[in-house]
């Protein structure tokens, strides 16, 4: 909607937090087998799907395979996902479940050298819970 958003996806807590620093917030949620985070795991995704390479696509200046990922829990649908080669991450997820579809695209991606810092949550936000929204996914 338009709105700038952060993830930073801490897999040694197995989870992932998204920031709205504009409006001063953030969700927490654990990984889950949809997550972009796991998609170039192939140990970790073989639990929850099969994944199958359809092509090599070029996505905003990365060299990608295209994989379609489906899920052994048929509830959570499917996904198509570009993962960079250089990256070795996703750069372009598409999912389609029982809710209707979603795309995550990354843009203007900088490699180099971080801060630890930019891997914790920023001082001052406070924590926003969401209700259940209906179907849960597993936890990997």
């Amino acid at each position: 909607m338009g709105q700038q958003t952060q993830t930073i996806s801490r897999l040694d807590k197995q989870t992932v937090w998204v920031v709205h620093p504009s409006q001063g917030f953030y969700m927490e949620m654990p990984v889950n087998p949809g997550s972009p985070e796991l998609l170039g795991d192939d140990q970790a995704l073989k639990k929850y799907a099969s994944k199958k390479k359809v092509g090599s696509e070029t996505v905003n200046g990365h060299k990608c395979d295209k994989y379609v990922i489906t899920f052994h829990d048929q509830s959570l649908g499917k996904m198509t996902t570009w993962i960079s080669k250089k990256l070795e991450f996703p750069v372009k997820v598409i999912q389609q479940g029982p809710y209707g579809e979603s795309t995550v695209e990354y843009q203007n991606i900088q490699t180099g050298n971080v801060q630890d810092s930019l891997f914790e949550l920023p001082p001052g936000l406070q924590k926003m819970t969401m209700p259940n929204m209906g179907g849960k996914a597993p936890r990997p």
